[in-house]
């Protein structure tokens, strides 16, 4: 399986976004490098992590050497991006979120090119995904959700797809 996920986190919180599920920078760090450890150890996934507010997460050193070839780290300041600016005073952290994702396959090493892109809040781990997609040949799908897809912890698509960001026939997980 050629898939890549990218993991989307934000450690140092823009307080005017709405919907913060956590305020505190150690407990977001904390949840952050639980889950992408647990990515690491426990999937064969490329894993890309894209912080927007500048965090570099040295505390992941030993797994940016040990994982080289599937996983890297992508560190911005988002209300330094140029491109940005219109996020400034956006109170949406979804579109935060997608300038974010964006920027991540931008400027990745590792993601091109992937057969499937899934992008999960890296909050989350979710431990049967790997053996569940392994079921399907992705090549087949334009893209996924989660079962709720009123909510957006999980969304994915086609690589060919991804630069529009656009879905047709999805899997929903």
């Amino acid at each position: 399986m050629n898939t890549t996920i990218i993991l989307t986190s934000t450690v140092n919180v823009n307080l005017n976004k709405s919907y913060l599920f956590q305020k505190n920078k150690q407990e977001r760090i904390d949840t952050y490098i639980l889950s992408v450890r647990q990515w690491l150890e426990k999937t064969d996934f490329k894993i890309v992590l894209v912080e927007n507010s500048g965090y570099t997460f040295e505390e992941l050193n030993k797994e940016k050497k040990s994982y080289g070839d599937k996983f890297e780290v992508i560190s911005f300041i988002e209300k330094e991006e140029i491109t940005a600016k219109h996020l400034i005073n956006n109170e949406s952290k979804g579109e935060s979120e997608l300038f974010a994702i964006n920027y991540a396959y931008r400027n990745s090493n590792i993601l091109h090119p992937s057969t499937f892109i899934i992008k999960i809040t890296a909050r989350f781990f979710i431990p049967d995904l790997y053996d569940y997609l392994n079921l399907f040949n992705l090549d087949k799908y334009d893209c996924m959700t989660q079962n709720d897809r009123d909510r957006c912890e999980l969304v994915g698509c086609h690589y060919k797809y991804f630069p529009y960001i656009t879905c047709g026939t999805c899997l929903e997980t």
